[in-house]
C-alpha cells in the first residue's frame, strides 16, 4: 500500500492503460479473436460464398495489402523455415519476389519475429505488443534520460506508442519501424551522457533494427532527425554538463556514425540485396513525382479527428493522430521548453521537425519552396506523408513536459527563463489550456459542418471523444488554480483522459475478426492447387484477391508484389491495363476478353484463369456475360413479368444439350438474389451446379451462372432457382419474365472461338476457365526465343523442385533444344547441365532459356545474387564490431584493474 500511496499517479495511470490493452488487445492474444481485419476477405469470391462471411468489417478499409501480400509472404515463409528451407525468394507471384533476401517484410525486426515462433491466429495481436513495449519503453527511458518524472515519462511513452503513424500502419512493417525510433534517440542521448564505447552498443541495434525493418524511408528520416538532435546536443551543451571541447564533440560525433554504420553493416545481409534487387532491379517508375504530392490542410484534424477526415486516399496516409488532451499539454509543454525544459537547442528541433513536416506535406506550394527540397535523398520519389512518423518523439516528449509543467517539476532541476511564465496549476497554465481548447474549437467549428455536410458518420462520435476529455482536462486546470485539493487527482484524471480517447481510434485502427475467418479452406482453392501446378493462373478482376492464392500453392501471374521490368512489359503486352491499381498490383480486366485468345499469356504458362461471378463490367450492377452463344431453353410463348416473393422461382427444363458453359437469366433487380442452377444427365444424376449471389441497384440484367461440365457430357435437364434476398430488414425486389410460368432462361454453348477455354469450374462465386492454348511455364522449347512447344515424342521433362530459390528438372530431347522458364530469373541465378555451369539467356515474354544438347539432362537453377554472399560476410563483420563495442567495458575495466595492482 505504501508503494501505491506514493506512487498513485503512476498506478492509476497503467491500470487505465492495462484495461484499454485488456480491451482491446487480451483477446486476440489468447486466441479469441485474430487481431487483423480477415473479415475483409468476405468482399471478395471464393470467401464471399463461405459460411464464414457475413461479418460486416468496421475498421479501417485499407488494410488489403496485409491480407494480400504481408500475410502470404509471412506464411511461406514460415513454412519453408519449418521444412528446412531458408527462403530467399517465392516464385508464387508475379514472376517471382524476394522473400527473406531483402527487408521488405521486416521479419526480423523483433515484434515480428512472433510470426516465427507464434500460431497464425495470434501472432498479430503479439507483434503489436512487442511493438508497443519498444516504443512505450524506450520513449520512457528517453524521457528519463532527460529529466522526466516516472508518470511525466509514461505519458510520453503512451503518446509516442498510440500517435498516429504507429496506429495507422498497424500490421504493416511501418509501424514496427517506427516503433524503434525512440530507442534510437534514447540510445544518442545516452551515449552523450555517459560517452563510453560500449554505448554504442545500443546505437548499432537500433540502426541495425531500424534498417532491417523493410521501410527505408521512414528508417532514412529517423536516423536525419537522430542526427540533428546529436549534433544540437554536442553544438549546445547544458551548464551543468561536463564541458567538452571541440575534439571531443568531434571525436563523440564520430563515434556515434561509427555506431550507426556498425548497424548498417549488421543489416547488409538483407540490405544490399535489397539494393541491387528491388532498387536495381525492380521497375519503381510509378513512384516517379510522388514527392509532389500533397494532403490538404484539413487532414491535420486527424490529430483530434482520426476517423472523420477522409479526402479519398487510404486512412493511414494521412493519419496524425495525437488527441486533443495531448495537444493542450503540449501547449503546456511549449511553457516548459521556453523555460529551459529541455536540453539546450533540444526544442526548436523537436518544433523545428514538426514545423517542416507539415510544411513539406501540406504547403509546398506556398512560394514554391517544395521544389528546392522534394528531390533530395529520402525526399525524392516518397511520398510526404510518410514523414508524419516522426511527429511521434517531439509530440511525446512535448506532451511529457507539459505534464512536468503542470506539475511544476524542472526536468533538470530548476526552470530558467522568463520568470512570469509560472508552472504548476497556475493562472499561466490555465490561460494556455483555455487558448489551445479555443484555436482546436475555432478549427473544428470550421470542419465539422462540411464533414457533416458529407454524411461522415464518424464525425459525431469523434467530436465527442476530442472535446469532452479535451474540456475536462481544461477545467480541471482552471479549477485547481483554485482549489488546491483538487490538484493530485485533477494530475490523475489527465493520465486517465490521455488514455481514453485512445479508445475510438484504436477501434478502428487494430480491426479484430474471428478464427476461422484466417484463410479458410474452401473448394475453389482446393481445384487450383490440385491443377495448377507448375504453371499459372491468372486473375480477371480482383477474384481470389491476389496474392491469397499463393497461401494454398496456387501461382500467379500476375499480382502485389514488385515487378522486374521484363515482366511487367510481358503482362503489358498480354493486357495494357493490367497494372491500373499501381505499380506493384497486377489485374487483369474483367471483360474476359484479354484472357482468352491471348498469345502472351500462351507463352506464360497461364493455363487457368479465375473470374468472380458476380464481376461487374462497365456500369455497377450490370455482370459480364459468359462468353459462348446464348439458346434459348424454353418453349415459346406469351411472356409474362412475375414479380417474386420471398418464395422465389424455381423452373426445370428438359431437352438435349451439348458443349454447355451455363445458363444466363434474364431478371430486373433492386437488391439481392441468390441463383442455383443444376445440369442433369438423362439418368437424372447431377453433372454440375453452382449457385450466385448478386446484387444490383435497379437494372435490366442478364444474370449468367457458370457450370462446369465435362466437354464430352450432354444435359438432359436444366433447374433453374431464382430466391429474392433480405438484406438490412429489406426484400429484394425481383422481376424475372417468364413463358407458360418458366424463367426465360438460356443455355450457353460453346463456340469454336471458346472451345478452346472451357468452363473446369464454378462454384462459390468463381468461375474458372483452362486455356488449353497455353505452353507449360517450364518447357522444351525449339527457338531461342522460349516461342513454342516440343511434343512429349521430341522431348519431355520431369520437374522435381520449384522454388523461388531452386528449379530442378529432369530432360530428355531427341535433338538439341532449349530448356525454357518462365520466372523472373535474371542476372541473379546461376545454373548447371549435368553439374557444369552453363548462362541463362533471356528470351520472350518474361522466359529465360538454357541451350541443351539432345540426350538426357539434369538441369538446376539457383537463386545465389552476389550481394547475398557480400552481405552476409559484411554483417560477419557488424558482429564482430558489435563484439568489441561490447568487450570494451570489461576490458578497459581489466585494464584499470591491473595498471592499479601494478602501481601498488
Amino acid at each position: 500500500m505504501g508503494f501505491i500511496k506514493r506512487n498513485y499517479l503512476l498506478v492509476t495511470f497503467w491500470i487505465a492503460v492495462a484495461s484499454m490493452l485488456a480491451w482491446r488487445l487480451l483477446p486476440s492474444l489468447l486466441g479469441i479473436q485474430v487481431f487483423s481485419g480477415y473479415d475483409m476477405l468476405d468482399r471478395f469470391a471464393p470467401w464471399s460464398a463461405l459460411e464464414t462471411a457475413g461479418d460486416t468489417h468496421t475498421g479501417n478499409p485499407f488494410i488489403t495489402d496485409l491480407l494480400d501480400s504481408q500475410g502470404p509472404a509471412l506464411i511461406e515463409i514460415r513454412e519453408r523455415l519449418a521444412a528446412g528451407d531458408w527462403p530467399l525468394q517465392t516464385n508464387l507471384v508475379q514472376g517471382g519476389t524476394t522473400l527473406l533476401a531483402t527487408p521488405s517484410l521486416g521479419f526480423f525486426i523483433p515484434p515480428r519475429l512472433a510470426w516465427l515462433v507464434l500460431p497464425l491466429a495470434i501472432a498479430p495481436a503479439w507483434v503489436k505488443l512487442i511493438e508497443l513495449l519498444f516504443m512505450v519503453g524506450f520513449t520512457f527511458l528517453f524521457a528519463r534520460r532527460i529529466g522526466f518524472n516516472r508518470f511525466a515519462a509514461s505519458i510520453s511513452g503512451f503518446v509516442a506508442a498510440f500517435s498516429g503513424f504507429a496506429l495507422a500502419w498497424n500490421g504493416w512493417p511501418q509501424s514496427s519501424v517506427i516503433a524503434m525510433a525512440p530507442m534510437l534517440f534514447w540510445a544518442v542521448e545516452r551515449f552523450v551522457q555517459l560517452r563510453r564505447w560500449r554505448d554504442l552498443v545500443p546505437v548499432s541495434l537500433a540502426s541495425f533494427f531500424l534498417l532491417i525493418g523493410g521501410f527505408p524511408a521512414v528508417a532514412g528520416h529517423t536516423f536525419v532527425f537522430a542526427g540533428l538532435y546529436a549534433l544540437i546536443r554536442y553544438l549546445f551543451q547544458n551548464g551543468d554538463e561536463r564541458p567538452l571541447n571541440a575534439w571531443q564533440r568531434i571525436g563523440d560525433l564520430a563515434r556515434l556514425a561509427l555506431g550507426v554504420v556498425v548497424g548498417a553493416l549488421l543489416s547488409m545481409f538483407q540490405l544490399l540485396p535489397f539494393v541491387e534487387l528491388t532498387i536495381g532491379g525492380a521497375s519503381l517508375d510509378y513512384r516517379n513525382n510522388w514527392s509532389a504530392l500533397q494532403d490538404g490542410p484539413n487532414t491535420w484534424l486527424t490529430t483530434i479527428l482520426p476517423r472523420s477526415v477522409v479526402t479519398g486516399a487510404a486512412f493511414q496516409d494521412q493519419a496524425a493522430y495525437v488527441g486533443s488532451v495531448a495537444l493542450v499539454l503540449i501547449a503546456l509543454g511549449l511553457l516548459g521548453a521556453i523555460r529551459g525544459g529541455l536540453p539546450r537547442g533540444t526544442a526548436l528541433l523537436f518544433v523545428g521537425v514538426s514545423l517542416f513536416v507539415v510544411a513539406f506535406i501540406s504547403f509546398q506550394s506556398v512560394f514554391n519552396w517544395g521544389e528546392y527540397v522534394r528531390n533530395l535523398p529520402l525526399l525524392a520519389n516518397n511520398p510526404p506523408g510518410r514523414l508524419r512518423a516522426q511527429l511521434a518523439v517531439p509530440a511525446a516528449m512535448l506532451a511529457g513536459l507539459g505534464v512536468q509543467w503542470v506539475m511544476a517539476a524542472a526536468p533538470r532541476g530548476e526552470w530558467r527563463g522568463p520568470g512570469w511564465l509560472k508552472p504548476g496549476f497556475s493562472w499561466t497554465s490555465a490561460v494556455t489550456s483555455v487558448i489551445a481548447v479555443l484555436a482546436l474549437g475555432a478549427l473544428l467549428m470550421r470542419y465539422v459542418p462540411f464533414a457533416r455536410a458529407r454524411g461522415i458518420a464518424e464525425v459525431e462520435s469523434d467530436l465527442q471523444m476530442a472535446l469532452i476529455p479535451m474540456v475536462v482536462t481544461v477545467g480541471i486546470i482552471v479549477l485547481a488554480v483554485f482549489v488546491k485539493q483538487l490538484r493530485n487527482a485533477g494530475l490523475a484524471l489527465i493520465g486517465v483522459a490521455v488514455v481514453v480517447q485512445s479508445v475510438l481510434v484504436t477501434a478502428f485502427y487494430w480491426p479484430t475478426s474471428d478464427p476461422d475467418e484466417v484463410y479458410p479452406e474452401n473448394e475453389t482453392m482446393a481445384y487450383l492447387a490440385d491443377h495448377v501446378q507448375h504453371d499459372q493462373l491468372a486473375t480477371a478482376g480482383l477474384v481470389l484477391r491476389p496474392n491469397v492464392p499463393n497461401i494454398y500453392g496456387v501461382r500467379l501471374v500476375n499480382g502485389h508484389a514488385f515487378a522486374t521490368q521484363a515482366w511487367q512489359e510481358a503482362l503489358q503486352k498480354a493486357d495494357p491495363f493490367t497494372f491500373s491499381m499501381g505499380g506493384t498490383y497486377s489485374i487483369f480486366r474483367p471483360d474476359r476478353s484479354a484472357i482468352f485468345e491471348n498469345l502472351t499469356l500462351d507463352a506464360m504458362g497461364v493455363r487457368y484463369v479465375a473470374a468472380s461471378a458476380d464481376e461487374y463490367l462497365g456500369a455497377a450492377g450490370v455482370p459480364v456475360p459468359l462468353p459462348g452463344q446464348q439458346v434459348a431453353i424454353v418453349a415459346d410463348g406469351p411472356e409474362l413479368t412475375q414479380l417474386l416473393d420471398a418464395s422465389g422461382l424455381r423452373s426445370e427444363f428438359e431437352g438435349n444439350w451439348a458443349g454447355v458453359n451455363g445458363v444466363t437469366v434474364p431478371m430486373e433487380l433492386n437488391g439481392e438474389v441468390t441463383v442455383e442452377a443444376r445440369a442433369l444427365d438423362a439418368s437424372g444424376n447431377a453433372i454440375a451446379e453452382n449457385l450466385v449471389q448478386f446484387a444490383s441497384p435497379g437494372t435490366n440484367i442478364q444474370l449468367p451462372v457458370a457450370l462446369a461440365i465435362p466437354e464430352d457430357a450432354r444435359v438432359a435437364k436444366f433447374e433453374v432457382a431464382i430466391t429474392p434476398e433480405v438484406v438490412d430488414g429489406v426484400l429484394a425486389r425481383v422481376s424475372v419474365p417468364t413463358s407458360e410460368g418458366q424463367i426465360t432462361a438460356q443455355a450457353v454453348l460453346n463456340t469454336p472461338e471458346t472451345e478452346a477455354y472451357p468452363v473446369v469450374y464454378a462454384g462459390e462465386n468463381v468461375i474458372v476457365w483452362e486455356r488449353e492454348t497455353a505452353l507449360n511455364r517450364i518447357r522444351m522449347s525449339p527457338s531461342a526465343t522460349g516461342a513454342g512447344q516440343l511434343s512429349a515424342n521430341q522431348a519431355n521433362i520431369e520437374v522435381y523442385e520449384d522454388t523461388g530459390d531452386v528449379i530442378r528438372v529432369r530432360a530428355k530431347t531427341q535433338e538439341p533444344a532449349y530448356l525454357t522458364v518462365v520466372q523472373a530469373l535474371g542476372k541473379h541465378y546461376r545454373a548447371t547441365v549435368d553439374g557444369v555451369p552453363v548462362d541463362i539467356h533471356p528470351a520472350d515474354d518474361g522466359a529465360y532459356v538454357i541451350p541443351l544438347p539432345a540426350g538426357e539432362h539434369e538441369i538446376s537453377i539457383e537463386f545465389a545474387p552476389r550481394s547475398v554472399r557480400f552481405g552476409v560476410i559484411m554483417s560477419a563483420v557488424g558482429v564482430v564490431a558489435l563484439i568489441t563495442f561490447a568487450a570494451s567495458g570489461p576490458i578497459v575495466d581489466w585494464h584499470r584493474r591491473r595498471t592499479n595492482t601494478q602501481a601498488s
